[in-house]
């Protein structure tokens, strides 16, 4: 699912942005754009908001860093998913996100829930 997070003039330089219905964050750099998911590895918070300092992508909550390039936890706990990014030859930023799970009935969740429940037990 293509979704646009505007002219590359109008993100801001070095600051997380959420885009998607929050989904994801995308990232203006001096010469590039990048999108994440919006969740922190530490503790599944927000990385909207975040600042890049020297190549780092800073969570605003707990101060965890990510390689901007790779999305790599530089204390080396995992990687952050990313996403393929497009500047349009109009300059429009462009993120290409996965597309949504299909909802599921209620009788469809309880069930799935059930079968968890007997595996676990």
């Amino acid at each position: 699912m293509k979704v646009s997070a505007g002219p590359v003039d109008a993100l801001p330089v070095d600051h997380c942005v959420a885009v998607g219905e929050g989904e994801a964050v995308v990232v203006r750099t001096a010469d590039d754009v990048v999108a994440f998911r919006n969740r922190c590895l530490h503790r599944d918070s927000e990385l909207a908001g975040g600042r890049v300092s020297g190549g780092r992508l800073v969570c605003p909550q707990h101060f965890w860093q990510y390689d901007l390039r790779s999305g790599r936890h530089l204390g080396g706990r995992g990687t952050l998913p990313s996403f393929p990014v497009e500047v349009t030859a109009a300059g429009e930023v462009v993120v290409d996100l996965p597309d949504p799970e299909p909802t599921m009935s209620m009788r469809e969740r309880l069930l799935a829930h059930a079968r968890e429940w007997e595996r676990g037990s």
